[in-house]
């Protein structure tokens, strides 16, 4: 067309004046400039072509949170009316069967399910989609997406607004999408498949690895920020049929993928359909509640345009006045959906208001509540850890989390009741035992602490305590299981003994955490020493430390680590120290063996009741007796209080034998105590094996001639007789 125009224009030049050069110019330059527009780059398939539409991102979004959360909340703020609103919602690490997601915002949008929930191949991370249509631009929309029945876990969200969409039916009508992938690998890849031509084409994926970055794919764009959940988009200009929408990463992980598409506006002649409100309450029986059902004319569509409404469950019943209504070119009709309630159930449903008109064919949703409660009474309860393991005798606790279901309006209370099995010992509380929820743009929760205590003869086994919240006629429960084991024993052989006695002590039944176990054990808090265990059990040995006579306490100590901080195992045996024998107590050492030339050494300790004597009229003597049976007294040196030394030279000419010590002590009022001790005096090594080297050097010595006389005789050691001298 551009080629036509321009060669008219050139043959207008031989007869018009300059001016019209300028203006062929200047068309040839738009021309050229919207052309090259058209072509674009866009996806590499003869099945989709880039395309200049009014489909566009408007606002984005994304909020991650910690495994130690049930919900995750962000803003988000478009620029344009009547825009169209998804949200992926992202749960990880899953240890239940399944999540159930939720979004709520302070905007009070009506969100709906698009999709089912997707899982991985482990099982143990979901995706789903939601939408939403928003007539009027967002300002800072806080948007709250939980995860109801699996505890606290990593949730996620990405958020993006559309405009340009078809504000009346968003999505393309392929009985294919929303479309999903899920596999093991690095690149990823959902193929999407469309019936209209111009549509907005979206993909997200979640990437298991926190290292990956998933990119877009070839002609797509990334929506949210980079991180290892990621969202693309492209708007194409014709239908495709099982396209490949991939993300890029060189991660290998596990990874789920949903695809979907929106389609624009309409450009034919067509209606749209809305209810406003979306949302009924019936708050009793015999009462109604109505929504003005509006039918707009889109690209001068003129008719009649019938009306039906979906059956409701039965005590419910639904007109519509009129029953059609007749569409002139751009304008609207208006009609009244009334929803009548006869019976006292609290139930929730949704009724389908179509619209038909000849092969068009569209329709609205209106959410109906029967009963409602006030609003923000309603509330998640959630707890963590879901399995606790306790000692008998020691305790455990547990996280207890409250969020709203939706905005708080009004503050209310949730007041926490336990229910716990008829056990011996076995006890658990709720503290504090109500928390009130409050008006906030963030939803914010509130949280208490389950405390479980058992007794040493609280019997081992597994026990259900269930907690529950009530706020109002609302009441949700989480049960926790609780594993209670046998205390660990400690038994001391013996259990009585004076001071210096050797102790055994034998513990068993201690829990071991990450391989080996370390137990701290005292004696009256006085450190004797460490334990390792790999099995729970462990001997350790101890010499009873100074200490009075009576009873006295061994403790054994483990160190556990939990998700709520460390806690402690403690179990005690009862220790008797007994008083020494009365009178003088004499412990004489020696060393073992000796050699001429040395110095040998005897210590002495005397105590009294277990007590060295210091008393200055203590008298010692220490003897000597050498293998001759002659006798050396020794000159004992006080080294303290009870201890003594004496020494004895052995002269190089010392006779070889067994020498031995008597020590004799006594002090007058207490008593006397002796002890004998002994060493040998032996020859040096090289001295006792003098003969066995000498006869050794002289065989040595004759087998040595004897080799050199052979040689000779064989002329080894003649010169040759062509040598030279």
């Amino acid at each position: 067309m551009s080629e036509t125009l321009a060669d008219s224009l050139a043959r207008l030049f031989k007869k018009q004046a300059p001016i019209l050069a300028i203006i062929f110019l200047v068309l040839t330059g738009l021309l050229a400039s919207s052309t090259r527009q058209a072509v674009g780059t866009g996806i590499q398939t003869p099945n989709a072509v880039a395309a200049v539409s009014s489909l566009a991102i408007d606002g984005t979004a994304q909020a991650w949170c910690p495994n130690y959360t049930s919900s995750c909340s962000t803003s988000l703020s478009t620029q344009h009316r009547n825009d169209v609103i998804i949200i992926f919602s992202i749960e990880e690490l899953d240890l239940q069967s399944s999540c159930t997601f939720n979004i709520s915002d302070t905007a009070d949008l009506s969100w709906i399910a698009r999709s089912d929930i997707l899982f991985d191949g482990s099982g143990r991370s979901q995706l789903q989609e939601f939408w939403a249509v928003s007539v009027s631009p967002l300002s800072d929309d806080v948007i709250t997406g939980s995860i109801i029945g699996c505890g606290n876990n990593y949730n996620s969200m990405l958020i993006f607004g559309i405009t340009g969409a078809n504000f009346y039916s968003p999505f393309d009508p392929n009985n294919a999408l929303p479309s999903t992938a899920t596999g093991y690998g690095g690149d990823t890849s959902v193929e999407v498949s469309t019936t209209n031509p111009d549509d907005m084409i979206f993909a997200a994926v979640d990437h298991g690895n926190p290292s990956g970055h998933p990119t877009a794919g070839q002609g797509f764009t990334i929506i949210t920020q980079p991180s290892y959940e990621a969202a693309e988009y492209e708007v194409v200009n014709a239908t495709v049929s099982n396209l490949s929408v991939t993300f890029d990463d060189p991660i290998v992980d596990g990874w789920i993928s949903m695809g979907d598409a929106v389609q624009a506006m309409p450009t034919t002649p067509d209606f749209a359909i809305s209810a406003n409100p979306s949302r009924l309450a019936l708050p009793q029986s015999s009462s109604s509640a109505s929504s003005v059902v509006t039918l707009t004319s889109l690209n001068g569509f003129s008719g009649t345009v019938s009306l039906t409404v979906s059956s409701p469950p039965a005590g419910f019943s639904t007109a519509t006045q009129p029953s059609s209504l007749v569409l002139t070119p751009n304008g609207t009709a208006e009609a009244t959906l009334t929803v009548d309630s006869t019976t006292n159930i609290t139930t929730t449903f949704d009724l389908s208001v179509s619209g038909t008109s000849g092969s068009l064919s569209h329709y609205a949703s209106v959410h109906v509540t029967a009963n409602p409660q006030p609003v923000g009474s309603d509330f998640f309860l959630s707890t963590y850890p879901t399995l606790l393991t306790v000692l008998a005798g020691s305790s455990a606790s547990s996280d207890i989390e409250v969020y709203p279901v939706g905005p708080v309006r009004t503050s209310f209370t949730v007041v926490f009741s336990v229910k716990v099995p008829a056990v011996t010992g076995l006890t658990a509380t709720v503290s504090p035992g109500l928390v009130t929820l409050t008006p906030s743009p963030y939803q914010s929760g509130a949280s208490a602490t389950l405390n479980v205590n058992t007794l040493a003869t609280t019997p081992p086994g597994n026990y259900t305590i269930t907690i529950v919240g009530q706020s109002g006629t609302f009441s949700h429960s989480d049960p926790i299981s609780v594993q209670v084991l046998p205390p660990p024993a400690l038994i001391l052989a013996p259990p009585t003994g004076p001071v210096g006695t050797k102790v055994l002590v034998i513990g068993t039944g201690f829990p071991v955490q990450y391989g080996q176990t370390e137990i701290l054990v005292t004696f009256d808090d006085q450190l004797l020493g460490f334990a390792f265990t790999s099995t729970g059990n462990f001997n350790f040995t101890f010499n009873v430390p100074v200490s009075q006579s009576g009873p006295h306490i061994v403790k054994a100590t483990e160190s556990l680590f939990t998700i709520n901080g460390n806690s402690f195992v403690t179990t005690t045996a009862p220790f008797q120290v007994t008083g020494a024998p009365s009178g003088l107590s004499l412990i004489l050492t020696v060393g073992t063996v000796y050699f001429p030339g040395d110095t040998a050494v005897a210590n002495v300790l005397v105590t009294s009741g277990g007590l060295p004597v210091s008393s200055s009229g203590l008298q010692l003597t220490i003897t000597l007796t050498r293998p001759d049976n002659t006798k050396v007294a020794l000159n004992v040196t006080r080294l303290g209080s009870g201890l003594f030394m004496a020494t004895y030279s052995l002269p190089k000419t010392a006779l070889i034998g067994t020498y031995s010590l008597v020590a004799a002590a006594h002090l007058a009022g207490t008593g006397d105590s002796s002890n004998i001790a002994s060493f040998e005096v032996k020859l040096p090594w090289l001295t006792s094996q003098q003969p066995a080297i000498a006869g050794t050097a002289g065989v040595a010595a004759l087998a040595l001639v004897g080799v050199a006389l052979v040689s000779w005789r064989k002329g080894y050691f003649r010169k040759s007789s062509k040598e030279s001298y």
